[in-house]
């Protein structure tokens, strides 16, 4: 049997990608609030599904941010 191994959040800082729970405390948001603006549309930085978990890129959150937008509006 293949050991599983688990990325602390020190290696996923370093890598550049960001699970839901990363992302919203990169973000200083919930991360219900987080989840609910990639599922409105309001939040939209490339995140990508894998089964129920969401996989986020920290230079897509960052370009998002340097861009002006702000969770819960509809122009994001």
């Amino acid at each position: 049997m293949a050991k599983i191994r688990v990325c602390n959040r020190q290696e996923n800082f370093e890598k550049g990608v960001f699970n839901l729970e990363e992302a919203a405390a990169y973000l200083r948001v919930a991360p219900a609030t987080l989840a609910k603006g990639l599922r409105n549309g309001s939040v939209r930085v490339g995140a990508k599904r894998i089964g129920r978990r969401y996989v986020i890129a920290r230079a897509n959150l960052d370009k998002w941010l340097a861009d002006g937008a702000e969770i819960g509006t509809a122009d994001a």
